[in-house]
């Protein structure tokens, strides 16, 4: 069993699934992060509500992730995979920038699921790129590699821009 979590600066969205989650999930919940004590607390709670012990973890975090950790920028919480590990008690958990997990989830979608917004000339060996504007701005740029699409997330929505002088 997976547990899968969309951990963003207002809400989480957690769920459980039996296999891949491109599946139904079997049991979730959506937080308002605001109303949480803290980040393990509430997914301790949400697995005591679903009383199942899921082997793996991946949650996707609205911040940037290094060495399995994040201070998320919009709230006074720091998710750290060492100490998800410990306190649930499973040993694959991984974190990803919620962004990374979008541009990952793209190719699973249907052409109906998609909408052009500027169209321009088709490049079908080219990069693409994805914004995902939410609590923040999320950007992520996915660059061709020997056939493949890699993805390189990136918290643009916390980066200065604006000119100072």
């Amino acid at each position: 069993m997976i547990l899968a979590g969309d951990i963003g600066g207002t809400k989480t969205n957690l769920a459980l699934f039996d296999q891949a989650p491109t599946a139904a999930p079997r049991f979730e919940r959506h937080y308002l992060n605001r109303d949480q004590h803290s980040f393990i607390d509430m997914v301790r709670h949400f697995l005591w509500d679903s009383g199942a012990q899921p082997h793996t973890v991946c949650f996707a975090v609205a911040g940037p992730v290094r060495d399995g950790r994040c201070a998320m920028p919009n709230l006074p919480w720091i998710i750290d995979a060492h100490t998800i590990r410990e306190a649930i008690k499973i040993d694959q958990v991984a974190l990803i920038n919620y962004v990374e997990a979008t541009a990952r989830g793209i190719f699973t979608l249907s052409s109906e699921q998609l909408m052009v917004v500027n169209p321009g000339m088709p490049d079908a060996t080219g990069n693409k790129a994805l914004i995902a504007a939410g609590t923040g701005l999320g950007e992520a740029i996915l660059f061709r590699d020997s056939g493949h699409y890699r993805v390189c997330p990136s918290e643009g929505g916390h980066a200065d821009f604006a000119l100072r002088t």
